[in-house]
């Protein structure tokens, strides 16, 4: 018996869930994108995020939903402020639309971009790390275009169509490892006249014809791949109570350990990760050894300052000591919905150990 605990393991609906969705797909015999099932998931996030139907996109996956965001925004070659501590699609979608990047530190409490004006740049990609809600309100006064990175906040941005301005636009990821998943994709949550330009980018910039009206991707949403997120939508409720069960039992651990949560479980909203900030006082190589030489996975998500890697050197940085920080003191532990208090126990009792070394 495998004993190893991994550090993820994704759940996606069972083939008898999703056995009527490819059932309508064979009946109806569109395969490939726009059919009836794609028009159903976008009427469904238009209702869980409260806002209406043309203020949603489907796209093929996150990082192309942040491209196709920043792409029909403003003029190839100005400045978006991103920050230095995040996934690196966040700042490989940038530079994929031709964008410069001005890496930011970010707050120490909350893990993300404090909302201040950067008067050189045309706007700001925020960064709500693992989970955690946009804070589109505290970022209404900053001039310009502001993009939302919320890949792991599916369950953080329901109802969020209320705080939703003329120049924010939302992406949450549908991949196979987020909460909420397509088994691959995104949605974006934005304007209706950005959103219908997104879209249009996303399919070869064509607008109501078969002629490029503008720069534009191969981006959009499969049937097949809508099947798999209304499969996943029918049982979200269910799933969501399995997640906060999980999530409950990683907080108490963290809290008898006096370790710092990562914001979104502090929030109490539901993801597929579960980091803590280690003290100062042990160092995260000797914490993650002793993990595993009892047979727990362990991952730094987010290794370095992306502004370090060397995709990025050509790109401007202020001093980040924040952001430098977290990657030295931040460590991803096993986390699913599936997880058994058993299992939750048996990295306590580990942690503690590794901890006290």
């Amino acid at each position: 018996m495998d004993r190893k605990l991994r550090v993820m393991r994704p759940v996606l609906p069972s083939a008898n869930k999703l056995h009527p969705y490819l059932t309508r797909i064979d009946d109806v015999g569109l395969y490939s994108n726009f059919g009836p099932l794609h028009a159903n998931l976008t009427d469904r996030f238009a209702e869980y995020f409260n806002v209406d139907s043309q203020q949603v996109a489907l796209i093929a996956n996150g990082t192309l939903g942040l491209q196709a965001a920043v792409e029909t925004v403003g003029e190839i070659g100005d400045t978006w402020v991103l920050p230095a501590w995040t996934f690196v699609a966040s700042g490989q979608a940038v530079l994929a639309a031709g964008r410069r990047i001005h890496f930011a530190d970010v707050e120490r409490d909350t893990w993300e971009l404090s909302p201040r004006d950067h008067h050189f740049a045309r706007g700001h990609l925020v960064v709500a790390p693992f989970g955690s809600k946009p804070n589109l309100p505290a970022w209404s006064e900053i001039m310009g275009p502001k993009i939302f990175d919320a890949a792991a906040g599916f369950d953080a941005c329901r109802g969020i169509g209320a705080d939703i301005r003329d120049e924010s636009m939302i992406m949450v990821s549908l991949h196979a490892t987020k909460t909420l998943p397509a088994a691959e994709g995104a949605v974006l949550i934005g304007p209706a006249d950005w959103i219908k330009r997104a879209s249009q980018w996303a399919n070869f910039g064509f607008a109501g014809s078969r002629f490029s009206s503008g720069p534009g991707m191969n981006a959009k949403m499969s049937e097949y791949h809508a099947a798999v997120g209304l499969a996943s939508l029918d049982s979200w409720n269910d799933d969501r109570v399995a997640w906060e069960r999980s999530r409950k039992l990683a907080v108490e651990i963290a809290q008898s350990l006096n370790l710092e949560v990562q914001p979104s479980f502090a929030q109490g909203f539901v993801t597929s990760t579960w980091n803590v900030h280690l003290p100062s006082s042990v160092g995260l190589t000797a914490v993650t050894q002793g993990l595993a030489d009892e047979g727990i996975e362990t991952r730094s998500w987010w290794p370095a300052c992306v502004s370090d890697m060397s995709a990025f050197r050509m790109q401007t940085a202020e001093p980040l000591p924040n952001a430098e920080q977290l990657v030295d003191r931040v460590l991803g532990l096993p986390f699913s919905q599936c997880m058994e208090s058993d299992d939750f126990q048996r990295i306590a009792v580990a942690l503690e150990q590794s901890l006290a070394t």
